[in-house]
């Protein structure tokens, strides 16, 4: 898929997600999402005490073919 596709497939979601959020994208459980972020496979962004993922690094990981097992 391309850049164009998924933001297509991703139009309904804010340009900024919480890791909640992305977690229900990817279809994988808080903890899994928390660990993408801490292990720096997904970029985001803290705000305070607040983990938010810009919805372009979510993207950009779902096209980088080494994060798919």
């Amino acid at each position: 898929m391309t850049e164009r596709v998924y933001l297509s497939i991703l139009k309904e979601y804010p340009d900024v997600l919480s890791v909640q959020e992305v977690a229900k994208i990817l279809r994988v459980g808080k903890n899994k999402a928390y660990g993408l972020v801490n292990d720096g496979n997904l970029s985001s962004i803290k705000m305070g005490g607040k983990i938010i993922v810009p919805k372009l690094s979510l993207i950009q990981f779902l096209l980088n073919a080494k994060n798919i097992k």
